[in-house]
């Protein structure tokens, strides 16, 4: 049972590491386009649903959005799994957390870093984390008594066993 338990722990552990990795991993600020053409940086919590971000060739996209302008490929192995850069052009989703291999996108920002792609499966990786179905705890409450009850049932038969075993020896 304490094998169970740290395995369990071990494993709850490792998906936090990573979930917070994976938020880590967002960049902090991007390139906002104004209005009036100039590009200038600006952090997460200042863009807003409906602004023009920038993406060049190495960078990472910073909220969910969707191509204007210009093309290329995007890596979105962190979200995906697919292994493949994706081809990006104007009308294509754009997902935070991914990568642009090649090429310079512009992409209006359809959701608030609070509800991206990324920020979902973070949240979803969390609740999981908490989460037990109703076997599992109908199985932990069995467990507790369980294992201290077939301890004691072992302990008394093999006291029984040696004590009926020495008379046995005497008769």
């Amino acid at each position: 049972m304490l094998l169970g338990k740290i395995i369990e722990s071990k494993a709850k552990f490792a998906s936090k590491e990573m979930a917070l990795r994976l938020a880590r991993s967002l960049p902090k600020r991007g390139r906002r386009r104004l209005n009036d053409g100039t590009v200038q940086f600006a952090s997460v919590k200042e863009i807003a649903v409906g602004d023009v971000l920038l993406a060049f060739a190495g960078e990472r996209i910073v909220l969910d959005g969707v191509v204007i302008e210009g093309e290329g490929s995007s890596d979105e192995s962190v979200l995906t799994g697919e292994s493949t850069p994706i081809g990006k052009k104007a009308g294509a989703k754009v997902l935070s957390g991914s990568i642009v291999k090649n090429g310079n996108i512009a992409y209006r920002v359809t959701a608030p870093a609070d509800r991206s792609a990324l920020q979902n499966i973070i949240a979803i990786v969390e609740e999981g984390l908490g989460f037990k179905t109703p076997y599992v705890r109908a199985a932990d409450v069995i467990v507790r008594w369980f294992v201290p009850v077939i301890v004691c049932m072992a302990f008394f038969a093999g006291l029984l066993a040696w004590c009926g075993g020495a008379t046995r020896e005497e008769s």
